[in-house]
């Protein structure tokens, strides 16, 4: 298995894992595995094009081009939306609520990038 395929049968473990977590109440690790879970979307199809996704800069120019293919407004918000909580990583604390409003989002955006492949 390389590691684009890893990345894409990993993709929705970081997102089910944060749904447990938002449950139990444990929201920096709900978040930052929302965050996981585009991440790992992004590095899959950015591995299979043979694009770098090694920093934050390099994942939003990989958005922007896939948004310039799909014309979908999904993709910059479901990224937008994950970015937002790795915030959480830093030392802020969103509530609940806020994380769980973005969860929907971030489902979209990693069904939509694996459909990319």
């Amino acid at each position: 298995m390389t590691t684009a395929e890893r990345s894409r049968t990993s993709s929705k473990s970081p997102f089910d894992q944060a749904m447990i977590d938002l449950e139990t109440g444990d929201l920096l690790q709900a978040s930052e595995k929302l965050w996981e879970a585009v991440a790992g979307a992004l590095a899959s199809i950015a591995e299979t094009r043979g694009w770098e996704h090694d920093s934050i800069e390099q994942l939003y120019a990989i958005v922007s081009e896939l948004g310039e293919e799909t014309d979908s407004p999904a993709l910059e918000d479901g990224f937008d939306a994950a970015c937002h909580l790795h915030i959480n990583f830093f030392g802020h604390q969103w509530t609940k609520s806020e994380i769980q409003d973005r969860a929907p989002r971030i489902r979209s955006f990693v069904d939509l990038i694996e459909e990319m492949h």
